[in-house]
């Protein structure tokens, strides 16, 4: 049937490879009326022509008659085929490159230059940069210090693979990166011709996760429906953020083909934290926490090294359990004073991953060579008391302490140098202090000058007070007089407490104390020197029987510790609180309980926090600081682009608060950068003011306040997030699982020369295109119809019927 149709359509009807649909249509010929009808309309036309020439002269033959009525009738039945609107359907392929989606991964571990001892392991790497499957020794240590990224280059570009001639030849390739983004980046294939393969115009990976779910959703979206042959994704497998990839690999509806890049196991070492106090004491050991991981090296020993500035200070050996994390404590005692940098550092093992985050270090550490001199004093040595005298006692290395006891036994006074007759009588006698601790003492014990002597020490001097509630006298009996301007809180007097009282009232119910948000990130309040475990610390201290019912805080002041019940506002009662009094600092205690403590969570706990107290409290005296400006973070450590929460509290040259409805905070990044920040003031915080910044670099980061630069300034640190080389190893079994769950197929980077056969395997077989060709108007209908009623007329004429 075909040479009819090319005769009648003067060409090939079906075209290049397509393919007639015989019967062919009549869509005005398909209802039983319209069938009905064309009958009818056949049926009419041939009567009527058989009709017209039995009219026609006899002197015309009977078969010229026949003849003539024939081509008529053939005339009129062409007529109804063309008014039927005939077609034919041809299915034709069209045949064009095949769609190939490319994805690489750009994520920080792509980075890595995988350290290979295994010979097959160097086999492989080495038959993917195209040498020898037996390396010599110089050509390993090229293959270990080529990175993944660089391994993926390399193997596409490799001929004996015959991919990176695939992707020009045979595909129409879409080629992406993807990283810690949700959205694909597209990149362009170099060309054929271009040196070093189709992807070496790809930068350097620097992504600091890694959206493999999302990536490949993202690339179904950019598919819109079009079929593709596969997905042919490079990766490490190191998904750590966003959607399952296996569930993303599920919706696709094409091929997944999982090239993975890298050694499934990596071994590595990493100090992630570090930490010791700001100021330390000549002399005096203080603790440096160094936690370290570890993967791969259970059972051995490592070498931790610590300096400070450039020199060695201390070496220990480290035996690495089945724990991957694990906190270190090192003894350091300083023999200098200044201010140093102190260095954590690993030695390096055989195949570790890096030796890049096997140090950490922690800068502006202030050696001092002084004692925090302390003066306690109480009514009677109640437990509060004696347990605080204990840990005073204790920490002699550090502190000087002396104690004006008002009940205290004669004899103590004349053996115990520690133990002083009275209280410092004017302000030149509180300089010999640091630190002045209150407790339940009567205020009729201090004359009017000594307590306005006491307010002067802590505004003027820069003291640090420490006052301690009790139930018979503090705060009580302070009403009217100079301390009450000194305390954060606002208080109304309680009923005092007799003995009687105490002997009679059991207390059965008890408190857990509650640290809030500003007192977590208070150093005084420390249990623990990491947030999580601090937390869980808090969360298991002992109960408390007894507190002092402050009315509210005082504007400016902070609340550190509250009461569970919402008594006194958002927060509870203030248990603890402090603020700034001029030059100096005041710490409120509500409680006369903490020594509960030394039991849950434990004595060490106790005794840390207590001397950091006492720390805290003595800075600005013990080391001459008189800065009206303080600024603090919410961390000292921060990932680059995260948010730093930045406080500061302000006073101006005659140390009053500074009230404005902004400040302006400049943070600079040694000379290259200054960002200015501004700093909200705070409601009910008088002084108080913050904001927020975010480090876009890695570094070292300067905090100042505007026009007060020479006051103070906060050091912070920002480093990239190393979330991606927690498990840098390749995911093997993950990858795996992507490939399965698309019907794709996963292989190993040294094995991509089987990619293109597996593409093949998955061919896409694209759906023939139908259409509809009419008939009707066929070069060759016309002429037939013509040539019909031509001859006809002819043949009329020769028989003169015209």
């Amino acid at each position: 049937m075909d040479w009819i149709l090319r005769i009648f359509f003067l060409k090939d009807f079906s075209g290049s490879g397509g393919a007639v649909q015989w019967p062919p249509h009549f869509p005005r010929c398909e209802t039983p009326v319209q069938k009905l009808v064309f009958i009818a309309l056949a049926i009419a036309a041939v009567a009527l022509v058989v009709w017209f020439y039995r009219k026609e002269p006899d002197y015309v033959p009977l078969k010229k008659k026949r003849v003539l009525a024939g081509l008529r009738i053939l005339g009129f039945m062409l007529l109804l085929f063309v008014l039927s609107g005939a077609f034919l359907e041809v299915l034709s392929r069209e045949e064009s490159k095949r769609t190939l989606v490319v994805l690489v991964d750009q994520s920080a571990s792509m980075s890595i230059a995988d350290r290979r001892v295994d010979a097959q392991d160097l086999a492989n790497a080495a038959k993917i940069l195209g040498g020898s499957d037996k390396p010599t020794s110089a050509e390993a240590d090229a293959i270990n210090k080529t990175s993944r990224a660089e391994m993926v280059k390399r193997a596409v570009a490799n001929p004996a693979f015959a991919v990176g001639a695939a992707m020009h030849e045979q595909f129409k390739v879409e080629s992406y990166t993807f990283g810690q983004s949700t959205q694909l980046a597209p990149f362009d294939i170099s060309d054929k011709e271009t040196a070093g393969g189709p992807l070496t115009a790809l930068a350097a990976p620097a992504e600091q996760a890694t959206q493999l779910g999302a990536a490949l959703r993202d690339a179904a979206r950019r598919l819109k429906g079009r079929k593709a042959d596969g997905i042919v994704v490079f990766t490490d497998g190191g998904s750590n953020r966003g959607e399952d990839p296996i569930t993303a690999a599920q919706d696709l509806g094409t091929p997944v083909f999982a090239i993975g890049v890298g050694l499934p196991l990596s071994k590595d070492l990493e100090i992630p934290f570090l930490f010791c106090e700001d100021v330390v004491f000549k002399g005096d050991s203080f603790p440096l926490y160094v936690r370290i991981k570890q993967r791969g090296y259970t059972g051995q020993s490592v070498t931790l090294v610590i300096k400070r500035d450039d020199e060695i200070v201390k070496e220990e050996q480290v035996e690495l359990d089945e724990q991957s994390e694990r906190m270190h404590i090192v003894e350091i005692t300083p023999n200098k004073v200044g201010t140093f940098t102190y260095t954590a550092e690993i030695e390096p093992l055989p195949e570790e991953m890096s030796a890049e985050n096997n140090k950490r270090s922690k800068a502006g550490i202030s050696v001092i060579d002084k004692k925090i001199r302390v003066l306690l004093v109480d009514n009677s040595p109640r437990w509060e008391t004696r347990f605080l005298k204990a840990v005073l006692d204790a920490d002699k290395q550090r502190i000087d302490p002396s104690y004006v006891i008002r009940q205290v036994d004669e004899r103590v006074l004349s053996t115990d140098k520690a133990y002083k007759k009275r209280f410092p009588t004017n302000l030149q006698e509180l300089r010999s202090y640091d630190v002045i601790i209150l407790g339940n003492i009567l205020s009729d014990f201090f004359t009017k000058d000594e307590l306005k002597a006491l307010q002067d020490y802590v505004q003027k001097e820069g003291g640090g007070l420490l006052v301690m509630a009790g139930r018979t006298s503090m705060p009580d009996s302070y009403q009217g007089t100079p301390l009450e301007a000194l305390l954060p809180v606002e208080f109304e007097p309680q009923s005092p407490t007799s003995v009687e009282d105490e002997l009679t009232r059991t207390i059965k119910t008890g408190f857990k104390a509650v640290l809030t948000p500003e007192g977590a990130r208070s150093p005084i309040l420390r249990f623990a020197v990491e947030t999580s475990e601090n937390d869980r610390l808090w969360e298991r201290v002992e109960a408390m029987y007894w507190f002092y019912p402050a009315k509210r805080l005082k504007p400016g002041a902070t609340a550190l510790v509250v009461h569970p019940d919402k008594g006194g506002g958002e927060q509870g009662i203030p248990l603890i609180a402090s603020q700034r009094y001029g030059k100096g600092q005041v710490l409120y205690f509500g409680i006369d309980e903490s020594w509960r403590w030394r039991f849950r969570p434990g004595a060490q706990y106790h005794r840390r926090m207590w001397g950091q107290v006492i720390s805290s409290l003595s800075m600005t005296h013990l080391l001459g600081k008189t800065n009206r400006v303080q600024l603090e973070t919410d961390r000292s450590e921060y990932n680059v682009g995260d948010k730093g929460q930045v406080i500061a509290r302000l006073l101006d040259k005659d140390f009053n608060k500074v009230i404005a409805d902004t400040v302006t905070a400049i943070v600079e990044k040694g000379d290259l950068s200054k960002e200015q920040v501004t700093l909200s003031a705070q409601k009910d915080q008088p002084g108080v003011y913050q904001g927020e910044f975010v480090p876009g670099a890695e570094g070292s980061y300067r905090i100042v306040i505007q026009g007060e630069e020479d006051e103070a300034e906060h050091i912070v640190t920002a480093v990239n997030p190393r979330i991606e080389f927690e498990d840098p190893g390749m995911r093997k079994d993950l990858l795996e699982q992507v490939a399965s769950a698309s019907g794709g197929a996963f292989m190993p980077l040294h094995e991509l020369g089987s990619l293109v056969d597996k593409l093949k395997e998955h061919k896409q077989v694209l759906e023939p295109k139908r259409e509809e060709r009419t008939l009707w108007n066929a070069p060759g209908v016309v002429v037939l119809f013509a040539l019909l009623l031509g001859f006809e007329w002819f043949l009329r004429k020769r028989s003169d019927l015209l």
